[in-house]
């Protein structure tokens, strides 16, 4: 009887364990076999890569930018825009992974690959094309030409939207790199002290400098805190608690309205301004237009940061008015400040990706236009716009005006401290009464906004309004 006991004990004991581990074996190769697979660094995901035809990219004007040709029997990606288009597509490599519209639409580009294998059963007995789903961007790939020829020799970055839709049409970046070649050029990347590895219009920061008063301007004229005719003494330099403000280029206007202000670029008004607003109101309008927000667009993208108004002094509120301080921004979240004075207060949500077809050209999905943010009235945007209208007719942004087009839009000088040649902005979009197009440009250490970043501003929007 104890014999029968002991045997039937271990009986018990090994079937116990043989549970345990079918269950332990159920648990990875059914539950956990789709996140196991795809981690980077299992081999088994690389060789499947490799034998798979990852899904083409291709942009709004039917131009293939990413695509996948066969090799000995294996598959490689290839890029023809090589650095030009590099910024936003980012790479899919089987050393360094992914990046960029690689990355965020991986799932479809390797449709199939992905798929459960009891899915991935059923496509094999049906014969189904082992090919990835290929996306179609919002780009245009004449105008990303042209903006990316635009910063030659040049670090900075240029971001083109439709302002009516949100859809991106041109991102460059420079300097960039040729995808096709990361594996051999990788360490040296990685080493280069001008980050061509970073996408400058979506990861960038940046102090804005005066391209930063258009929010300034908004968020005390939807608040009440002023109006159009609000008059402050525009001096030479102002003193906020034994610190010195002064004015770019040393020189003082007398009694000023908001409009003239705004025009001129005057940063003791606009400091005077941002000491009237308050810390909290501004603070609620930067919420507004989306900083400290992590992206939830179609692609990765910096959050732009305010300082916390917890501690904030009259100083450092002061600097923050006028875009300097320790305020940081992208491009984009310029842009999508640029992008509610174009729709009147409407910030529609900015977008690469349009559409995505299956390896039979049978449409899988398509992204609509939809609204990010309404973070400021129609008619406080319908103001600071015919501000931003003088600004290219008559003030500091006259080297970004367009023959037969009117622009609206505003300059931008970050001042980087003594010594140092400040940053380059200029945010804009034509033709002011009805926008098709708007741009934020910055150049770095290139000197004012006028210098630089407006004469680029003109170049883009003409080549894309046809004048």
């Amino acid at each position: 009887m104890q014999i029968d006991r002991a045997l039937t004990r271990i009986f018990f004991l090994f079937l116990f364990l043989f549970l345990l581990v079918a269950a332990n074996l159920t648990y990875l190769q059914v539950i956990k076999a789709s996140q196991l697979t795809h981690r980077q660094e299992n081999p088994r995901e690389l060789m499947q890569e490799l034998s798979f035809k990852r899904g083409s990219i291709y942009s709004a004007d039917g131009k293939i930018l990413a695509q996948n040709i066969e090799e000995d029997g294996k598959f490689k990606r290839v890029y023809p825009y090589r650095e030009i288009m590099e910024p936003f597509l980012g790479f899919a490599s089987p050393i360094y992974w992914k990046s960029g519209v690689e990355k965020s639409f991986d799932q479809y580009l390797l449709q199939g690959l992905k798929d459960p294998w009891p899915l991935q059963l059923i496509k094999d007995l049906q014969d189904t094309p082992d090919e990835g789903d290929s996306l179609y961007l919002t780009i245009d790939s004449r105008l990303q030409e042209i903006a990316f020829a635009s910063l030659d020799g040049q670090k900075g970055a240029i971001l083109a939207l439709d302002p009516q839709t949100g859809a991106i049409l041109a991102m460059a970046s420079r300097p960039s790199f040729d995808p096709n070649g990361l594996e051999e050029n990788w360490e040296h990347l990685v080493k280069d002290k001008d980050s061509p590895l970073v996408n400058r219009p979506t990861d960038g920061l940046y102090a804005p400098g005066s391209v930063f008063k258009i929010l300034t301007s908004a968020a005390a004229l939807d608040s009440g805190s002023a109006g159009p005719g609000t008059i402050y003494e525009c001096r030479e330099s102002i003193v906020v608690y034994g610190n010195i403000i002064r004015n770019y280029g040393g020189k003082g206007y007398g009694n000023i309205d908001l409009t003239q202000a705004f025009k001129i670029s005057c940063n003791t008004y606009f400091a005077q301004l941002a000491l009237e607003l308050g810390r909290e109101h501004l603070k609620e309008y930067v919420k507004r237009f989306g900083f400290d927000r992590k992206s939830s667009f179609q692609f990765d993208a910096a959050a732009s940061f305010f300082p916390d108004t917890t501690g904030m002094d009259d100083v450092e509120l002061a600097w923050s008015g006028i875009g300097q301080g320790k305020l940081l921004v992208t491009p984009l979240q310029i842009a999508m400040v640029g992008l509610a004075m174009a729709d009147q207060g409407r910030i529609m949500e900015p977008y690469l990706v349009q559409e995505i077809r299956d390896s039979q050209d049978s449409l899988v999905k398509r992204f609509e236009p939809r609204i990010y943010a309404q973070p400021i009235s129609a008619q406080t945007a319908e103001t600071v716009k015919a501000m931003m209208v003088k600004v290219v007719a008559e003030g500091t942004g006259r080297s970004a005006q367009i023959q037969g087009v009117s622009a609206a839009g505003k300059t931008g000088t970050a001042e980087l401290g003594e010594g140092k040649k400040p940053h380059s902005w200029f945010v804009g979009f034509a033709p002011s009464e009805d926008p098709r197009i708007l741009i934020a440009v910055i150049v770095e250490s290139a000197g004012t906004g006028a210098e630089a970043a407006a004469p680029i501003f003109k170049k883009v929007a003409s080549a894309y309004l046809g004048q």
